[in-house]
């Protein structure tokens, strides 16, 4: 996590625009959190709980299925109802939205920040939602959100969209920029991936996986 005025410095001097006449701190910063937002959607798409914020906890009382949250979600991974994992599903799917049982057996989403549960509990339930919270802008007096090798991807990407406004070869910038995506894959395959084993539809009657996923066939993977 390198301090963003050492990174804006690495970027100058790989444009060769040490004097300052070349970009505006704004300018290097704008294109920063650019590739913020390229590499974290790398990072969500291959292995999510790297980018994961605690679980918003909390406890319904019977009668209510509705959760806030108060972040914006970019991804939901895993939603739990007295400590059991629920399915996802949509509210387009449920034939009644009034129905209740004891405990919630899904849930859906109903906006960025808000899911609801379904069937309305009616009993008291603790929750816990694991999910990748919306990316935020860094500062100037910021760090950057990544290790540090992963800070070295993110240069490469603000010094390539920089010179994109420099009458860049296109074809060479989507060259560089592939190779800025791989990298960031090899780092991300670096990190350890748990066990995947199926087991078939007799085993058990509970399929729901770590990430609060059902298969449609009783089929059950563990991540």
């Amino acid at each position: 996590m390198i301090a963003i005025e050492t990174l804006i410095n690495r970027i100058r001097t790989l444009a060769h625009d040490t004097a300052e006449t070349g970009y505006t701190d704004e300018d290097i910063l704008f294109n920063i959190n650019a590739g913020i937002r390229f590499i974290s959607r790398i990072i969500k798409d291959m292995k999510p709980e790297l980018l994961m914020d605690f679980p918003a906890t909390g406890q319904l009382n019977p009668g209510e299925n509705t959760i806030c949250v108060n972040n914006v979600m970019l991804a939901v991974l895993a939603v739990r109802a007295n400590g059991r994992a629920l399915k996802v599903t949509s509210p387009l799917q449920i034939p009644d939205m009034r129905e209740t049982a004891e405990n919630p057996t899904a849930y859906y989403l109903c906006g960025f920040d808000k899911l609801a549960l379904y069937p309305i509990p009616t009993k008291p339930v603790d929750y816990a939602v694991f999910y990748v919270p919306d990316t935020e802008e860094v500062t100037l007096t910021d760090k950057s959100p990544f290790p540090n090798d992963f800070d070295d991807a993110l240069v490469e990407y603000a010094i390539i969209r920089l010179s994109m406004g420099n009458e860049f070869d296109m074809s060479q910038e989507l060259t560089v920029m592939q190779t800025v995506m791989q990298q960031v894959q090899e780092l991300i395959n670096n990190f350890p991936s748990p066990e995947h084993r199926i087991r078939g539809y007799w085993d058990d009657n509970d399929y729901t996986n770590s990430y609060g996923g059902r298969d449609d066939y009783g089929i059950r993977g563990y991540y």
